[in-house]
């Protein structure tokens, strides 16, 4: 945010454009493709490792790492180095040129010529290219689009290595990560600190955003479609800029991620359960407030003032959570809930429907 008037900072002259966190494509110029027809090799000396840990950033094969409080466990440079050179040829530049004009991005190489990025970016391109790490490009097809998640499934020619992925559900509180993505100046990267494991994030819209990956790692439009990496050097989400919200550090957890994709791989769209009522966070899981008319709850007979205490075998700690857990399920899956009413516990067996079916406001 620009400083108020009389601010000192305003006296000072503006950083260097390479300075910063991200950048935005309309800054770095139309997209070209970058025919280097080579990879630039990931090296980094200890005198140039001291030079760089002492201005709080290190440079490496087109890569960016600010260091400044990074957690000893990531900011180790045998760490860093090791995780980028075994993700660079897996994340990849895409390229989009649609109606509204040229944006980029970043995509994630799921094997087979399948690549996981942003439904925004993908959205309304006539022309898709993907650029490998060697600066080729690809021509791209939209295989298909998941507005609930925001993300897409892309198919190129190009035979990119597979990304190895984690599990997000096995993330420690407070674990650190790593945003790594593809811009039109090369591969950046940003350590930072996981937040929340069932981030709700609603659009100005009214669209509800559940099940998502909190970190407080700086990451925008800029970065979406890029990879969250964890300490093993594993992709644990993918980031996403939820449209007309400010989130940002988010990520959908990669269980999700690859469930949506074998959806878009063979339908060309995914579908997410939906079990139709709005509460509130509650000491004992998610209370009640309202029940949608002709909905699998209100068949159910749920009604507001129950309190929906756990969803399987997992227990709710608030609506985050229970929007999550349906959302993760197929419409037509049969779940079982524990129910409160009344301080009476009883379990209940419900059909979920379809997401596609409801306003998208609520689990």
């Amino acid at each position: 945010m620009a400083p108020e008037a009389g601010d000192e900072e305003s006296h000072r002259p503006p950083p260097h454009p390479l300075d910063r966190l991200w950048m935005h494509p309309s800054e770095l110029g139309a997209p070209e493709a970058r025919s280097t027809g080579r990879r630039i090799p990931i090296v980094i000396t200890a005198a140039v490792a001291g030079a760089a840990l002492a201005t709080g950033l290190l440079v490496f094969g087109g890569f960016l790492f600010r260091d400044d409080d990074t957690p000893s466990e990531i900011a180790g440079t045998d760490d860093v180095v090791a995780a980028a050179d075994a993700l660079s040829a897996s994340i990849v530049l895409v390229q989009v040129q649609g109606a509204s004009g040229a944006s980029a991005g970043s995509g994630v190489s799921l094997g087979d010529g399948q690549v996981v990025t942003s439904g925004r970016l993908a959205g309304d391109g006539t022309t898709i290219t993907v650029t490998d790490s060697a600066g080729k490009e690809h021509p791209s097809r939209v295989v298909g689009r998941d507005p609930e998640s925001n993300l897409a499934l892309v198919e190129t020619d190009a035979e990119l290595p597979p990304a190895p992925l984690g599990r997000a559900e096995l993330l420690s509180d407070q674990a650190t990560v790593v945003v790594m993505s593809a811009t039109l100046s090369g591969h950046w990267m940003h350590p930072g600190t996981l937040r929340d494991r069932d981030a709700l994030v609603t659009t100005e819209g009214g669209e509800v955003f559940a099940g998502l990956l909190a970190t407080d790692a700086p990451s925008g439009p800029a970065q979406e479609g890029g990879a969250l990496v964890g300490r093993g050097g594993t992709v644990v989400g993918i980031l996403v800029s939820p449209p007309g919200t400010a989130a940002t550090g988010a990520a959908v957890p990669i269980e999700k991620v690859t469930g949506i994709c074998e959806q878009l791989r063979r339908d060309g769209v995914a579908d997410h359960g939906w079990l139709g009522v709005s509460g509130v966070d509650d000491d004992a899981g998610v209370e009640v407030e309202r029940v949608i008319e002709a909905s699998p709850a209100a068949e159910a007979g749920i009604e507001p003032g129950d309190t929906l205490v756990a969803i399987g075998t997992t227990r709710l700690d608030g609506v985050g959570a229970l929007a999550a857990a349906v959302r993760a399920r197929r419409p037509g899956d049969e779940v079982q809930f524990l129910i409160e009413h009344d301080g009476v516990a009883r379990p209940l067996t419900i059909t979920l429907g379809s997401l596609e079916d409801s306003s998208r406001t609520t689990p």
